[in-house]
């Protein structure tokens, strides 16, 4: 599949060091000209003290969703950049490659 064709993909897969044992997954990718964007959301249970307002409880909820989404937007930007062409799969099995060259930005 071609990156950049006016496609998003979405819940794409990639193993770490080409190790098929460990394998992770970014939500979303898709570029625009010249920028990669790294999609990754969260979906939490939000405990009842948050749903009562009580503010550091929903401070802790939203710092865990913020820190583990960019973390794992920054491990597929790591895995991304620390190849030439970096290989995705979906879950049917379709292939998909970026090449470092396609982007001069992230986001």
């Amino acid at each position: 599949m071609c990156f950049g064709c006016r496609k998003i993909f979405k819940n794409i897969f990639y193993y770490k060091n080409d190790d098929i044992h460990i394998r992770y997954e970014t939500d979303g990718n898709f570029k625009y000209e010249r920028t990669l964007f790294i999609i990754e959301a969260k979906a939490y249970r939000i405990s009842q003290a948050a749903k009562e307002g009580k503010i550091i409880r929903t401070e802790k909820h939203l710092e865990q969703i913020v820190r583990d989404s960019y973390e794992q937007g920054l491990r597929t930007l790591n895995y991304i950049k620390s190849k030439s062409t970096a290989k995705f799969s979906t879950g049917n099995g379709n292939k998909i490659e970026i090449k470092t060259t396609d982007f001069d930005e992230e986001i």
